[in-house]
């Protein structure tokens, strides 16, 4: 297996993530061109030059030619800014094929130039070499991170894009942040740091939000309890107490004498009550009264 070189730790991720991922996924999937078949005997040739196992050779051929389709996407893009993400995207897909295929070359700047086939284009796709300047054999640290990067995001997406606490998503992006104590320190933390910005941060929030609304709903409903059971305690309390006293002959005639005023002053509240009540009627009843009649001459009259 080749050794290649590594690039330097501080890989720069801007502008990857999500952007080319989405990309790669909408300009792939189910997608119908008139040079499929010249695309496809392409990654054949490709993957015969590069030594595929005849295991591997048929699975790296229906991949490469996503890899291709996005290839052909990323040369009609009209600026540098936009080329150079995409082809760095377009590397890492590379040697992810070339990894999980078990091919003897692992340097992805050797097997792009393999790819790029200049023979008749009536049988071969016509590979661009736009890429060819962003074509970097990866350390395996830097793999490693584009494999995170793409896994979290592709969670991001399954879940909806969205990345409560408690989920995969959330999950990922905890495991994956490990490393980055700054989460500025380096290219690959910032891009997590931005996911956790954007994605994360609302999220949790709005779970703190809930949970504070469910803490304090549930201390209401544990004062409610407390105030009824006191009261009842209270209510229990007087009444074991007047009984005790009741019994007792010597205070009976002064529990009698209170219950007795007790009555009275409950009867008197309803008088006054009452006396309000008409009071407030009386303006009215006239009125109602008219009303009535009026209604019921009217019963007649027809």
């Amino acid at each position: 297996m080749t050794t290649q070189p590594a690039v330097a730790e501080n890989y720069d991720f801007k502008d990857i993530f999500p952007t080319c991922l989405n990309d790669f996924h909408t300009h792939t999937t189910n997608s119908k061109t008139n040079v499929e078949s010249q695309i496809g005997n392409t990654c054949s040739v490709t993957a015969n030059s590069l030594n595929f196992h005849q295991h591997y050779r048929y699975f790296f051929v229906s991949k490469c030619k996503e890899l291709l389709l996005y290839l052909n996407y990323i040369k009609n893009k009209n600026s540098t800014t936009e080329i150079a993400p995409g082809c760095k995207y377009f590397n890492y897909k590379l040697k992810y094929l070339l990894n999980i295929y078990k091919c003897p070359e692992q340097s992805t700047e050797k097997a792009y130039k393999k790819m790029i086939i200049e023979q008749n284009e009536e049988t071969y796709f016509n590979v661009s070499n736009i890429c060819e300047t962003y074509i970097k054999d990866l350390s395996d640290d830097t793999f490693q991170k584009f494999e995170k990067l793409n896994d979290l995001y592709n969670a991001f997406i399954l879940q909806r894009r969205n990345c409560p606490k408690n989920s995969t998503c959330f999950k990922k992006y905890t495991d994956y942040s490990e490393t980055c104590e700054n989460l500025n320190k380096n290219s690959y933390c910032h891009v997590l740091n931005s996911f956790k910005l954007l994605y994360i941060q609302d999220s949790v929030n709005e779970y703190i939000h809930k949970e504070a609304y469910e803490h304090s709903q549930s201390s209401l409903f544990i004062h409610i309890r407390a105030a009824f059971l006191t009261i009842i305690f209270s209510i229990f309390t007087i009444t074991l107490i007047i009984f005790i006293f009741y019994k007792n002959t010597s205070y009976r005639s002064y529990l009698e004498q209170l219950l007795v005023k007790i009555r009275r002053f409950f009867n008197k509240k309803d008088e006054e009550y009452l006396i309000y009540f008409d009071s407030l009627e009386s303006p009215y009843k006239p009125s109602i009264d008219k009303d009535y009649s009026i209604e019921y001459s009217s019963v007649d009259y027809s």
